[in-house]
């Protein structure tokens, strides 16, 4: 019997948000939903895109907002979600830390989970922290960011590991 089973994904039956249509913000207000307050989690996290939207582009109609705040939430899963992480395996009684590639849901679910905790670690409001937190992202900066260049240079520190499956 083998002792890893393969599960699949526990997002195949969400449903999208109700104001965007789109999974990913689903999955953000799951993530960051504390207590159950589903409701407080949603409309904090869409404030905050609207208002990060805003920052970035000035003076758009209520339709190319929408369009603009998906665009934003996928350029924040690309800019935080990391390309390569490491994983440890034991060989010949050593451990060792090998490089492997993200798949794309691990991907963006490091993203979020990234944005959520240093987010929580700013002081004020949680709409405001996340926004301050998107832009600091979408500008090279933040924790996340940081999180994410950390893991990448240990990966490259590791890849003579690279050949160990």
């Amino acid at each position: 019997m083998p002792r890893k089973q393969n599960k699949g994904s526990k997002y195949v039956n969400l449903l999208p948000d109700d104001k965007y249509n789109s999974l990913l913000i689903r999955r953000f207000a799951n993530m960051l939903m504390k207590d159950g307050k589903y409701t407080k989690a949603y409309s904090a996290l869409c404030r905050a895109l609207e208002d990060t939207v805003e920052h970035r582009n000035k003076g758009l109609n209520e339709e190319e907002k929408q369009k603009a705040v998906i665009d934003l939430v996928e350029l924040l899963i690309e800019k935080a979600g990391p390309d390569v992480e490491v994983k440890t395996r034991r060989l010949g009684g050593a451990n060792y830390l090998v490089p492997i590639v993200v798949k794309k849901e691990r991907r963006v679910s490091l993203a979020f989970r990234w944005l959520i905790k240093f987010s929580r670690k700013r002081v004020g409001s949680i709409n405001e922290c996340l926004k301050k937190e998107f832009i600091d992202l979408l500008e090279d900066r933040g924790g996340t960011f940081n999180e994410k260049l950390n893991l990448h240079r240990m990966a490259a520190a590791h890849m003579a590991f690279a050949n160990i499956k």
